[in-house]
């Protein structure tokens, strides 16, 4: 009786962590699908900051 206690404790422990870490994997999947949808930004971002650059020595020439 005493080691069905403890299996299903430990039964309990397991199916907890699974969880937990299930709800970690989804924050990660969040966090990965926000930086990817960010990238195309930052990169055309980048882009136009060097035109302006590019501008800005062109006008200093001038």
């Amino acid at each position: 009786m005493k080691q069905k206690h403890e299996t299903a404790r430990i039964d309990e422990k397991i199916s907890s962590l699974r969880n937990e870490m299930k709800s970690e994997f989804a924050v990660m999947n969040y966090r990965f699908d926000s930086l990817d949808q960010r990238i195309p930004v930052i990169e055309e971002i980048t882009a136009l900051k060097i035109k302006i650059a590019e501008m800005e020595k062109k006008l200093a020439m001038v």
